[in-house]
């Protein structure tokens, strides 16, 4: 991927975190656990401490609809 990835880029994050853990039902996957599947993306190149609860739910919701396309 060319392009950087920040917290802001929720739709591609949910992209690259259902084709890296389809085994995983985002919905029940803790805010830790998630923010560290982000931090540890190849191409992630925000700063680790500069989310929050928002843009992490935002991630999630996204990942959740990757899921969603593909187990349905």
């Amino acid at each position: 991927m060319a392009d950087k990835l920040t917290w802001d880029d929720a739709a591609k994050i949910g992209v690259l975190l259902s084709r890296k853990h389809p085994e995983l039902y985002p919905l029940s996957t803790d805010l830790d656990v998630l923010h560290r599947h982000v931090t540890n993306l190849a191409g992630f190149a925000d700063d680790s401490n500069t989310f929050d609860k928002r843009k992490l739910e935002a991630i999630r919701t996204a990942w959740n609809e990757e899921f969603l396309d593909r187990t349905q």
